[in-house]
């Protein structure tokens, strides 16, 4: 058989990434998809991950290798922690071995290099991770119906909340609620399009919050002032739990750090990213295969 190649799949609620690197561990190349979020779509989140690895694939001149040649970690976004399993209709078993993990957990292995440590992600979503002698303690990411406090999708939503209550004039509007209602358009449109967006279109709005907030604007900085609120009780129950230091990553963690008062844990820089983690378990899951 030709040479085992080893993947390693970040899938995320706003993009999904894939690398492909040799036996050794040499990376060889990325690929890119859309949405990667398994609770709320997993269907497209398969398409998505099928189209990061296919053009992780063409870029490394491998069009059309077989899956049987890849040992592939992915980690999921919206996969239960307690059985992180896959979808059944998933074609997983053509791979030559895979293993799907949460997309904190390989994240956190990618900051700490496989050791001990906390991670909390700000990103579509929000969740906090820690590994301590071998146990996991996760905090939060059940997804934004119910969870994801302080995340992109968690302030898009405020920031659409907020511009209805002064469309309403219940509350005050803002430069920030016009953007908003400028983006996704003033009532009833507005109910219309919160009733079909994904978590990664209410993600899409947090940008506007952070650069109004930077401006001035008084709506905008509540609610990134209530977001490190939530954060900072997710990194509290981390500490608890046995943390002393952290690492912020995600989209919005820069953003967000400098509103965070939790003083319990030292932030440090990771040692790698999520899709070194993967890359990291895979080379593990291969050779876990040739002792076998």
């Amino acid at each position: 058989m030709s040479q085992l190649l080893l993947l390693g799949v970040d899938a995320g609620g706003t993009r999904c990434r894939a690398r492909l690197a040799d036996a050794a561990g040499r990376v060889l190349a990325e690929g890119h998809g859309g949405p990667a979020n398994l609770l709320s779509d997993p269907t497209g989140a398969w398409s998505s991950i099928e189209r990061a690895i296919a053009g992780a694939l063409d870029s490394a001149g491998l069009t059309g290798a077989s899956p049987d040649r890849i040992a592939a970690v992915m980690g999921l976004a919206g996969l239960d922690p307690a059985r992180p399993q896959a979808p059944a209709d998933w074609p997983l078993a053509r791979f030559q071995a895979c293993r799907v993990e949460t997309d904190a957990y390989v994240a956190q292995v990618g900051a700490f290099g496989g050791g001990d440590g906390a991670i909390l992600i700000v990103g579509t979503g929000s969740v906090g991770l820690l590994v301590l002698r071998g146990q996991q303690t996760s905090v939060g990411g059940y997804g934004a119906a119910v969870s994801d406090e302080g995340s992109g999708a968690w302030i898009g939503l405020e920031a659409v909340r907020r511009a209805l209550w002064a469309f309403d004039r219940r509350r005050p509007g803002s430069h920030m609620t016009a953007q908003v209602l400028a983006a996704v358009g003033s009532p009833p449109i507005t109910q219309a399009w919160a009733n079909a967006a994904r978590p990664a279109d209410f993600a899409a709005l947090a940008p506007l919050v952070v650069a109004a907030a930077e401006a001035g604007d008084r709506q905008a900085a509540d609610i990134l002032e209530e977001a490190a609120c939530h954060l900072d009780r997710i990194l509290a129950r981390l500490a608890d739990a046995g943390a002393r230091q952290v690492v912020l990553a995600g989209g919005l963690a820069e953003a967000l750090r400098p509103r965070l008062k939790t003083e319990a844990l030292e932030f440090v820089e990771p040692q790698g990213a999520a899709l070194d983690g993967a890359l990291r378990l895979a080379q593990g899951l291969m050779e876990t295969q040739h002792d076998g």
